[in-house]
């Protein structure tokens, strides 16, 4: 069992966050995941009630203030709104925290749904599932690869490491971010069936530590 939302509410408190963390750890919970709102619309987005006055605090700071609260549970994203970082700066963040926190990250990610939000950070609503794979293609590349290279669409680079050497990194799709991305419930087994064919061998990073990636591309 996993306990969602620890950098919302309550948890959004030093002191309570690293109660509840520490709580959670004794319990036996497998993870601990947090959210991800840059920030929330005023007036709220219809069908989707999530007060703008809500305490939400950025995933990443939240998760390695957490990980230096515990020792063993889990530590993941639900999720990360790809489209909405930067490609480059966030693989060397998430890397960075799954050092630290000795192989506990898991990362999972999504494209979004609230464009206020996404406007917001200059990020583009109507191709943010062609961005998401493009960003997760180079963060692939940045954590896997001896001499990192990527040129794709959206970000390129070459001649350039990353020098974090990650233990562990999953990369996970809900059925929520796969209907956003493709428009609607109805094309999430079409889309799910396509993305494992497509998904890639896992690859051996140091030890028995290993990266799955999956892409999708049959999305606006």
């Amino acid at each position: 069992f996993g306990l969602h939302s620890v950098n919302l509410h309550t948890c959004g408190y030093p002191e309570a966050g690293a109660r509840v963390a520490r709580a959670a750890e004794a319990a036996g919970f497998e993870s601990l995941w947090v959210a991800d709102h840059v920030v929330l619309p005023d007036p709220p987005v219809a069908g989707r009630p999530m007060a703008p006055d809500m305490r939400l605090l950025e995933p990443i700071v939240a998760l390695t203030f957490l990980a230096a609260h515990t020792s063993k549970i889990r530590l993941a994203t639900g999720v990360i709104i790809l489209p909405q970082r930067q490609a480059v700066v966030l693989a060397k963040q998430l890397a960075s925290l799954d050092v630290l926190s000795n192989g506990r990250l898991i990362f999972g990610l999504g494209v979004g749904w609230c464009e206020p939000e996404m406007r917001s950070t200059g990020a583009s609503f109507a191709e943010r599932g062609r961005i998401g794979d493009d960003y997760l293609a180079a963060m692939r590349a940045l954590w896997t690869q001896p001499k990192p290279a990527h040129h794709g669409p959206y970000v390129s680079f070459d001649g350039v490491r990353l020098n974090c050497h990650t233990f562990f990194a999953q990369i996970q799709a809900s059925n929520e971010w796969l209907a956003d991305a493709v428009g609607g419930a109805a094309l999430i087994e079409q889309t799910l069936i396509k993305a494992f064919a497509a998904k890639l061998d896992a690859m051996v990073l140091t030890g028995d530590s290993t990266i799955g990636v999956t892409g999708i591309t049959d999305y606006p």
